[in-house]
């Protein structure tokens, strides 16, 4: 456990690099302060990182995560603060994209042990501690909520608290729409559909009000996960067209994601609707799909269920023959 933990926070851990010089830079002071108390590289170093590093640090040639800064400024006596001071506010950005980019990622892997442990240790960071990057970070706090720690309400209470106004007139931000999304999941997973379409459905209006959204592929999640809500209350119809806004928005994108389950969805609700032709033909295209992306796992399951709908329904043979 430990050893996993001395990983994540190595894996944490930005190394935020500068462009230009400093009047008096981090690496200056950690020295001064250093030789002021007769400590040597090793000594403030030990358990903390090597002593290659800190004397990297002193060099300015690296500037330390604010992990290891904090413990070299406990160990030598000093605010931490001291350090920090006069040091540009891009630095501080570049660290807060850093660690964005680590949740965005362990959110794409499902990884939600991995996202809890980066939560935790980064909402004792001063740099979390108000504004949208704390909403960003507790948007992640309330997910892991969910599908780690298995507390429905308390991620809901969490997510609902993170939306820049409680009126969803009045939203206006790509994380409230993230929220919304993640909100209508939440609802769906435990079959309330009708909260569930709420959510999503002001999600996919704003996706098209809101300017300058940095994540491209944000209207197809919105947008398939809003089809599968809509699939679920039998608005087959609804879920048919949300699907083939999807597939132009991919085209228009150049970009495959969500491409296959955007004609794996039409294919259910074709099936649903009894057109089972139709239903097979895009699973087909949907297997195809994944197919070229090598998702050997997802193609063999849509297999299946075209097998299934050959062998228990009345088609023409040359489907089966396919």
């Amino acid at each position: 456990m430990r050893e996993f933990l001395t990983f994540l926070i190595q894996l944490m851990c930005l190394c935020i690099r500068r462009n230009y010089e400093m009047e008096e830079k981090i690496g200056d002071k950690i020295k001064t302060v250093r030789k002021l108390y007769g400590i040597s590289q090793e000594a403030l170093a030990k358990n903390i990182c090597s002593q290659s590093e800190v004397s990297r640090i002193e060099s300015n040639t690296h500037l330390p995560s604010y992990y290891v800064l904090l413990r070299l400024s406990n160990r030598l006596g000093v605010d931490i603060n001291y350090f920090l001071e006069n040091e540009e506010e891009s630095q501080r950005n570049d660290y807060l994209l850093e660690v964005k980019s680590q949740l965005a990622e362990a959110r794409r892997q499902r990884d939600y042990s991995l996202l809890k442990n980066i939560v935790e240790f980064e909402i004792k960071n001063p740099l979390f501690k108000k504004g949208p990057i704390r909403s960003y970070l507790l948007w992640h706090k309330g997910i892991y909520q969910y599908h780690l720690d298995k507390e429905f309400e308390k991620s809901i209470k969490t997510l609902l608290s993170c939306l820049s106004h409680q009126n969803k007139s009045l939203l206006f931000t790509e994380l409230d729409i993230n929220l919304l999304n993640s909100i209508g999941i939440i609802y769906r997973n435990e079959s309330l559909l009708e909260k569930a379409l709420e959510h999503l459905g002001s999600a996919y209006q704003m996706v098209g009000r809101v300017p300058s959204i940095r994540d491209r592929r944000l209207f197809s999640k919105v947008s398939y996960n809003l089809s599968k809500v809509y699939t679920d209350l039998e608005r087959y119809v609804d879920s048919l067209k949300v699907c083939e806004k999807g597939i132009i928005e991919c085209k228009k994108n150049e970009d495959m994601f969500l491409f296959a389950e955007f004609h794996y969805q039409i294919g259910r609700n074709y099936f649903f609707q009894l057109s089972i032709e139709d239903g097979l033909s895009y699973l087909e295209k949907a297997k195809t799909i994944y197919s070229l992306q090598s998702k050997e796992h997802l193609k063999s399951i849509v297999n299946e269920e075209i097998n299934y709908f050959k062998d228990n329904f009345p088609i023409n043979k040359s489907l089966k023959q396919k």
